[in-house]
């Protein structure tokens, strides 16, 4: 069985001896041993280390001030002349801020989860987590972003996911990312808020 794990779980079943109190405990336990036994592959989304790392009170100016990386690159190709546009993204962020993230992360890559790569135009990136994101190429690589895309627009529909921060940021700008950094200061929390949907 494949589970993807919310954010506010993930760090349970990677490290339940921290989580002592937790009402469920004995379950968490169970979850972590069928992923040690692999009798259960876990799947946690990057944006756990990227936009979810952003400490909250600067999620506003990170998200909002986030620079895309844009070249061009003017190539010959058999005798004609072309232009070739990348966009990515601008200063990756690390792990070096947030050591207990960055503990639950060691655990949850010794015990077999998997960092499934939510891909997006120039959006944020982490440094830290490259090496254990799961890589596809080829017709895999196609499917896996035409099923994400898909869930990513269904998830939207529904009012969920990035349609909040979107909703945030369109009230000052015509560019929502724009528009959570000209957001009055007063909305930070809810841009927080918004970030981690």
């Amino acid at each position: 069985m494949d589970i993807m794990f919310d954010s506010n779980v993930w760090r349970i079943v990677a490290t339940p001896s921290v989580f002592t109190n937790e009402p469920a405990i004995d379950d968490f336990l169970l979850i972590n041993d069928a992923v040690r036994m692999e009798s259960l592959v876990a799947y946690i989304s990057e944006t756990v280390f990227t936009i979810e790392a952003i400490n909250k009170k600067q999620r506003k100016s990170i998200i909002g001030g986030t620079k895309q990386n844009i070249k061009a690159e003017e190539r010959k190709i058999n005798g004609y002349l072309g232009v070739r546009f990348s966009i990515g993204p601008g200063e990756p962020l690390n792990l070096d801020s947030n050591p207990i993230l960055k503990n639950h992360l060691n655990d949850a890559i010794q015990l077999g989860f998997r960092i499934v790569r939510l891909p997006r135009i120039g959006g944020l990136i982490n440094d830290s987590i490259e090496p254990y994101r799961m890589k596809f190429t080829g017709r895999k690589l196609d499917e896996y972003h035409k099923r994400v895309f898909e869930i990513a627009r269904e998830i939207e529909s529904n009012n969920a996911g990035v349609a909040h921060i979107k909703e945030i940021g369109y009230r000052y700008n015509k560019h929502w990312i724009k528009g959570i950094q000209d957001a009055p200061a007063e909305f930070s929390k809810e841009i927080a808020k918004a970030a981690a949907e």
